[in-house]
């Protein structure tokens, strides 16, 4: 039960920090440089979904 919250969790980190980033950068809040940081968390956590992945 717990690693099917953690996979949830880690499949939809990236989604939301990618929507985010976008609407940050649409609307001027946050440098275009800034959003780097928070990609590079959900490139992270995509990452590590996928070394549990067992075929």
């Amino acid at each position: 039960m717990l690693k099917k919250w953690i996979k949830m969790i880690l499949r939809t980190t990236p989604l939301g920090i990618g929507i985010a980033t976008i609407s940050l950068v649409m609307q001027g809040a946050i440098k275009a440089s800034s959003p780097i940081t928070f990609l590079s968390i959900g490139m992270i956590c995509l990452a590590l979904l996928h070394f549990d992945d067992k075929e």
